[in-house]
């Protein structure tokens, strides 16, 4: 940012700086990992701008390995700043595991140790677990992990959260939510949801269900005809 920048280009690059770290931007990508590194030596001298924070630090979680994951979580542990906290308690819940596989397991050790450290530890304050849920749930491994972690802890979750008018829904929500975009998962959810007490989240999950329902059936009526656009002759001429 820039003195007397409006506020809006502010917000809009970093929409777009994000958009191209999901779509593999490699020369952002690069950036990002050398900011995160230069950062991590020295953070008055290299101090990175708070609409460059969630790209720096989701690309670190996402392409930096272990190393950086736990620079992340120290990093978490060590500022005062509350929203420097939530970008990096946001990138660890959108981690990924080295392309090397030298972590093992199914490519998701650093997913699943996010996952336990947002529910099990003390950390995480209870107002922002909706935000580490959503962006845990943001990616289709993350997706499959809430889904499954949702049902497999339903009643401990339940007990937990169930008796909150905001955290509960937002879970229930989101896990209803996530995807991935097919008729299967629809079914999976409707059939999971037909004979439990969900509260307060009663209204989040129909919206969610719904919402799920849609994509999954305009994913299904586009899928082909999406490439066969992109493929025509002389449009990218």
């Amino acid at each position: 940012a820039t003195a007397g920048e409006d506020v809006k280009a502010s917000s809009l690059r970093g929409q777009v700086l994000a958009l191209l770290r999901i779509a593999g931007h490699e020369p952002t990508i690069d950036e990002a990992l050398k900011r995160f590194h230069a950062f991590m030596q020295d953070s008055e001298a290299n101090a990175i701008p708070a609409d460059l924070k969630p790209t720096v630090f989701t690309s670190a979680a996402c392409y930096g390995g272990l190393e950086a994951y736990e620079q992340l979580l120290a990093r978490y542990r060590a500022t005062a700043l509350h929203e420097e906290r939530m970008d990096c308690m946001r990138a660890l819940a959108r981690a990924k595991d080295p392309a090397d596989g030298s972590l093992g397991g199914d490519g998701c050790v650093l997913l699943r140790r996010s996952l336990d450290w947002i529910l099990d530890g003390d950390e995480v304050r209870n107002q922002d677990l909706p935000h580490a849920w959503a962006a845990l749930s943001s990616s289709p491994k993350g997706a499959v992990i809430v889904w499954s972690t949702l049902t497999s802890r339903w009643e401990a979750l339940k007990e937990k959260l169930g008796g909150t008018s905001f955290l509960w829904p937002s879970f229930v929500g989101l896990a209803a939510g996530a995807g991935p975009y097919t008729s299967e998962r629809v079914a999976e959810v409707t059939a999971f949801f037909q004979d439990k007490g969900v509260g307060s989240a009663a209204r989040r999950l129909k919206q969610a269900t719904e919402s799920l329902r849609s994509k999954a059936a305009q994913l299904s009526r586009d899928k082909g005809a999406v490439p066969a656009f992109l493929d025509e002759p002389g449009l990218w001429s």
